[in-house]
């Protein structure tokens, strides 16, 4: 039922955006809701946004229970969790239905661009990401679509109150509803249940609410894009102690261990007379551009496996070294840059609108602060030439954009942020008919650990458990491979316990945790010849190729910093033995660099390459 809303279908489409061979057929269409949601903003004219939605119906129900899947990013489309909804549905056979929309100003949802300044094109200066220059016409081409003042329409609590608004319009008062949010996800669920006393006193049909890879939304440690680095750090550091406990990735290094190797590597990379000078040039720059890499490579199960390899390599550094890493490092820069179609549908512009009002620390960091918290960890993003991002953005009139306007020359009559409304940083209070599950992974750089602990003992509920897996990245969903080669991800089977048990924790099956994948830095010799193919042995660290061979030129872009939450490149290799028949596609967020030659602040764009993805999990 839709109610009062204008509502545009529902129309039989495919399952899968973008797979014409997926049989599941779906249902689509559009809701028509105001740019302006009351108390959010103000807009006289009273502008709409088209809303898309997607569902696949239950069979054979009268009254089936419903399960909302929210992707990640912000500015990430709901086309990258098309496998995600056919599995989920699968798995609960058919009598759940699921869910999804793209969050408003996002893919098919009124998408949030700057046409008249033609930014994001493929002729402009940075091609899909918006550069410093191109930024100030862009967002003055916004502000003229959607009024100066209301850039409260693309946030947070207005996705909520657009998602408790299409739930009240498409279910009946007993239809069970369940609500999963991946990374940025998590805080829109959160916000829901913050928005849903307030403006929807009468919805009483959600029973719970899954999130996975947890957005902090409140507290003295809420997840903040400024403190990138620092998780990062803190990640790898972890990552780099658990090769010290590891009898395989110490043997690798005797006299030093990883994390004392990859300092010292860091320092001497820099100097002339290192043979991999010339290498980490043409590749990363500096060595803080493999500092950078290092962070990307450390969002995900399968290429966190190749850092020590690297740094083994690099600090040899002899010329069969050189040739080996080259190859390497071109292969998986092969596999990130394959085209996507899904890359159309991802909004640069909702990202730093919600991330710079609603996800960064206030009054932001100083350029000096920003750059210490990435020169004090082991592994970084470099999250340092955001600020000149932020300033734009926000008009320049943080102390810390003040201090170096000379330098920037900011237009400060431009800008398109908003400030934080009632619910930022509130605790967030769980309805009383709901209850939460969380999902994290202990080695989730994106979203650590200690943020779900926090969001876990925040939660104004008794009604909550936080389901750790101890070796998982980002996107549990996804990445919470068994030993069971036939199973589907840990995380899957415990999300479908939960609808199936009406969220009652207690019943909720989680038993899969104990058959998780071991961790393990060994890599298969299929997985090796892939990226290095004819390497002897199969061995990446100590493999050889053909005395003729000579290093191909670099595939590389110089690195440069990403960001955010990410939709994790989903790659997966086979760091264990066993080829599972049944793998998910993980459909969420790493943050790739895209790498432009601008001498400051520079943008980063984050996509995620589901053929990619594909391509790597063939050998997981």
């Amino acid at each position: 039922m839709s109610g009062q809303l204008r509502f545009d279908g529902w129309y039989a489409c495919s399952e899968s955006t973008f797979d014409a061979s997926v049989n599941l057929v779906a249902e689509c269409g559009k809701y028509t809701l105001p740019l302006c949601h009351p108390g959010v903003c103000s807009d006289d004219t009273r502008r709409t946004l088209d809303v898309f939605v997607k569902r696949i119906r239950a069979v054979n129900s009268t009254n089936p229970k419903i399960l909302w899947m929210l992707q990640g990013g912000p500015g990430y489309a709901s086309a990258d969790l098309d496998s995600w909804l056919a599995d989920m549905y699968t798995l609960q056979r058919g009598q759940v239905t699921v869910m999804t929309m793209d969050h408003r100003g996002v893919g098919r949802s009124s998408y949030l661009s700057c046409p008249a300044a033609q930014a994001t094109t493929s002729g402009s200066p940075g091609g899909r990401a918006i550069t410093p220059d191109e930024l100030p016409a862009c967002l003055a081409n916004v502000q003229h679509i959607y009024g100066a003042a209301n850039a409260a329409g693309f946030s947070i609590t207005s996705a909520a109150t657009d998602l408790l608004t299409i739930i009240s319009a498409t279910s009946s008062p007993t239809q069970e509803v369940y609500m999963y949010g991946v990374s940025y996800g998590t805080i829109w669920v959160q916000r829901a249940m913050l928005v849903l006393p307030h403006l929807f006193p009468s919805l009483h049909n959600i029973r719970g609410f899954v999130l996975d890879g947890v957005v902090t939304h409140s507290g003295p440690h809420r997840t903040v894009f400024s403190d990138w680095d620092v998780n990062h750090g803190i990640v790898a550091t972890k990552y780099f102690d658990l090769c010290r406990q590891n009898a395989f990735c110490a043997s690798k290094f005797p006299d030093r261990t990883l994390y004392d190797t990859t300092l010292l590597l860091y320092v001497k990379l820099n100097a002339a007379s290192h043979a991999c000078n010339a290498l980490v040039k043409t590749n990363f720059g500096d060595a803080d551009g493999l500092k950078m890499l290092f962070s990307e490579y450390l969002q995900h199960s399968t290429l966190r496996v190749l850092i020590p390899v690297l740094v083994y390599r690099l600090q040899r550094c002899q010329t069969a070294d050189i040739v080996v890493l080259q190859t390497m490092l071109n292969s998986v820069q092969d596999l990130m840059d394959a085209p996507h179609m899904g890359t159309s549908f991802y909004s640069e512009l909702v990202r730093n609108v919600i991330g710079y009002s609603d996800l960064w620390e206030l009054p932001t960091p100083t350029q000096a602060v920003l750059q210490a918290k990435f020169d004090q960890n082991v592994v970084a993003s470099g999250m340092v030439s955001s600020l000149t991002e932020y300033c734009i953005y926000t008009g320049a009139t943080d102390p810390a954009c003040v201090a170096t306007d000379s330098t920037y020359q900011y237009n400060h009559s431009i800008s398109f942020t908003y400030p934080p409304d009632a619910y930022f940083n509130q605790t967030v209070v769980v309805p009383p008919q709901a209850s939460v599950l969380l999902f994290n992974g202990g080695l989730d750089p994106q979203t650590p650990l200690g943020g779900a602990q926090d969001t876990r003992n925040l939660l104004q509920t008794a009604r909550k458990l936080l389901v750790e897996f101890p070796y998982c990245p980002h996107g549990i969903l996804g990445v919470s491979l068994t030993t069971n080669a036939s199973a589907p991800p840990c995380g899957q089977t415990i999300l479908a316990s939960y609808v199936a048990e009406s969220g009652n924790l207690g019943a909720v099956d989680t038993t899969c945790v104990q058959t998780l994948r071991p961790m393990s830095f060994q890599l298969s010799t299929a997985f090796a010849d892939t990226l290095v193919p004819g390497i002897s042995l199969g061995d990446l660290y100590d493999g050889t190729l053909p005395p003729s061979a000579t290093a191909p030129p670099s595939a590389l872009t110089t690195i440069r910093p990403m960001t955010t939450s990410s939709p994790n490149i989903t790659t997966a290799a086979n760091t264990v033995d066993t080829t599972p028949p049944y793998f998910v596609e993980f459909a969420i967020v790493s943050a790739l660099a895209v790498v432009a030659s601008f001498a400051v602040g520079l943008l980063v764009w984050e996509v995620r390459l589901r053929v990619n993805r594909r391509r790597l999990q063939q050998h997981q």
